[in-house]
């Protein structure tokens, strides 16, 4: 009886250290003022969104999983109208995950139960299904990024832990990684971002660290261990690498985001102006021109905006 009390009252501590780290006492921390949260039209809430991205006009995209669509914002945080709906044809989709665009502006969609990633123009119309087969099994995609010169999609699987690069068209160029927990192998990747060199950062969720690839998948560098420290991950689930070499990682266990350079050293613990608010299952985050954050706090059904002021790398 006495060893059963050890062990529960061991992980009551764990957890609480998990939820709640000593970032009070840390030097390393930096402000993030809360401005507004994104929020669907009146009777139709966010559901679980999962993933961001903005265009060139600060519009933001948002992946409204619980509700199968690709939710659009005004850069002031408007809600303006919605992409898709639940099922197959027609627009369909059925628990997408992540989001891209291109520099000319397509939005490509992680459609990962209908195992397929989607191309739509930035007013909603579908111009590409991009089936993700590996012979006769379907592939359930996560995130999907389009490189700089917008040639090349790279997709990461959940159920063949890949990274995948098709052509724009839709065509299969080649994959790297496969299951395990050495560099360049993954236990089911997740999020995906390139940095202003081509680098790719894919989140590594169950190996609980960031890895860094150059384009062709050559492995660079690891960000992050397991751990409940600052520089450390429970489930990382986001990612956003700026052109500056500023990379920032969400963890939606521990609710925290962090930040890192390029080369991984860990720079920062994000607060926000609110102590009582802080972050709340974060995921899916993006970096507009103008410093503002955009997070995805999937249980709480909201995209919080912030700004934020990043230090040079």
């Amino acid at each position: 009886m006495q060893e059963w009390l050890a062990v529960a009252l061991l992980f009551v501590l764990i957890s609480f250290i998990a939820i709640t780290p000593c970032l009070a006492s840390e030097p390393h921390t930096l402000v993030a003022k809360h401005l507004y949260d994104l929020q669907g039209p009146p009777g139709s809430p966010l559901s679980l969104p999962s993933d961001v991205v903005l265009d060139s006009s600060g519009r933001a995209y948002v992946v409204d999983g619980g509700n199968n669509r690709i939710a659009v914002f005004s850069s002031t945080g408007k809600w303006l109208y919605e992409i898709g709906r639940k099922g197959k044809q027609f627009n369909g989709m059925n628990g997408p995950v992540g989001i891209g665009i291109s520099a000319d502006g397509i939005l490509f969609v992680a459609d990962r139960n209908n195992s397929r990633v989607l191309g739509f123009t930035l007013n909603g119309k579908l111009i590409q299904d991009i089936p993700l087969r590996s012979g006769k099994y379907s592939i359930h995609p996560i995130d999907v990024a389009v490189s700089a010169d917008g040639s090349r999609l790279f997709i990461t699987g959940n159920n063949n832990h890949s990274l995948m690069v098709y052509t724009r068209d839709g065509g299969y160029l080649s994959q790297w990684g496969g299951e395990g927990v050495d560099e360049g192998q993954f236990r089911y990747p997740a999020t995906l971002s390139l940095d202003g060199t081509g680098s790719i950062y894919v989140v590594d969720v169950l190996n609980t660290r960031v890895q860094k690839f150059s384009e062709d998948g050559r492995f660079l560098v690891q960000i992050g261990e397991w751990g409940v420290r600052p520089g450390n991950f429970y489930r990382p689930k986001g990612v956003a690498a700026t052109s500056s070499g500023v990379v920032l990682v969400s963890d939606s266990y521990l609710n925290a985001i962090q930040v890192f350079s390029s080369d991984s050293r860990f720079r920062f613990q994000l607060l926000t102006d609110d102590p009582s608010r802080g972050f709340t299952t974060p995921s899916g985050l993006a970096l507009g021109n103008n410093g503002l954050l955009y997070v995805c706090e999937m249980l709480a059904n909201r995209v919080s905006v912030f700004q934020l002021d990043l230090p040079p790398p």
